[in-house]
């Protein structure tokens, strides 16, 4: 009995310390920035190692902490005045984070880029539609539980026919050489895309270009920290390699695909 009072004593002692403020201040401001702690990308302790103290010359990257020494930039002190004490939560400036924000975002036009520079450590909603809302939200672990039973059917499908025409020496060699390939086709193509489209800067008075290039990648600079937009969707993937599947297939043979499929499990689903 006297171990179990221990034990709930233990557990409501860390429940009181997970629900305790975690206040800096800066400019004779009062900040709490629990919620931001486990975000932050230097890490929570960080944070927690300047907790009740000022953090002006930390911020100018004047004192180290921790070891560490870095100037932040006016993104993150707009970040920190969300967690200002003096005054509720300060939502996005240009767009009501709580509503749909696809088809707002043309609406920003000359503001654009810089919004989407600007990160947001929330979660934005994209659609009204709860259903495609929810197909632009995607744990880590559905991309192998989707990609992987592809893979494999793939890659054994094209090493069998490919073992029917050749035999099995050279079956393994030729499906290794076309493994090799495809890396270096898929890390190609993903620059291109990063260089070419990904960071293409869409005309500032088209609504249609703006709308594309945040559904394409804007997203992903605007909230960086939303967990489950850290991977490339199935959904918006399949239509990708669907079209690989086509061209390639309609070309060549099919167990030349096998290569594209297992490359897009390595590089789609982490390409954004």
């Amino acid at each position: 009995m006297k171990n179990n009072s221990i034990n709930d004593d233990n557990n409501n002692i860390n429940e009181d310390l997970d629900e305790r403020p975690l206040l800096v201040n800066y400019k004779n401001k009062l900040y709490d920035i629990k919620k931001f702690a486990s975000k932050h990308p230097g890490g929570k302790k960080v944070l927690e190692k300047v907790a009740g103290s000022n953090i002006d010359k930390f911020m100018r990257g004047e004192e180290r902490i921790m070891g560490v020494r870095h100037e932040h930039s006016e993104a993150a002190f707009e970040m920190l005045e969300r967690y200002s004490l003096d005054q509720s939560f300060k939502k996005d400036k240009l767009v009501d984070s709580n509503q749909p924000v696809m088809f707002e975002v043309g609406n920003l036009k000359e503001k654009y880029w810089r919004w989407i520079h600007e990160p947001y450590d929330g979660k934005l909603r994209l659609f009204k539609s709860d259903f495609l809302e929810s197909l632009t939200n995607t744990k880590w672990w559905v991309i192998p539980l989707v990609w992987m039973p592809l893979v494999i059917y793939f890659a054994f499908n094209g090493l069998n026919l490919m073992y029917q025409m050749f035999g099995l020496t050279k079956a393994v060699a030729t499906s290794s050489i076309l493994f090799t390939l495809g890396t270096l086709t898929w890390t190609l193509l993903e620059y291109s895309l990063h260089r070419g489209v990904f960071h293409w800067k869409p005309n500032p008075k088209s609504y249609n270009q703006i709308t594309f290039h945040f559904a394409l990648h804007g997203l992903h600079h605007k909230t960086p920290m939303d967990g489950d937009r850290l991977v490339f969707p199935p959904t918006p993937a399949l239509l990708i390699i669907g079209f690989f599947y086509l061209f390639i297939v309609h070309f060549y043979h099919i167990q030349y695909f096998v290569v594209f499929v297992v490359e897009s499990y390595l590089d789609i689903s982490v390409m954004i």
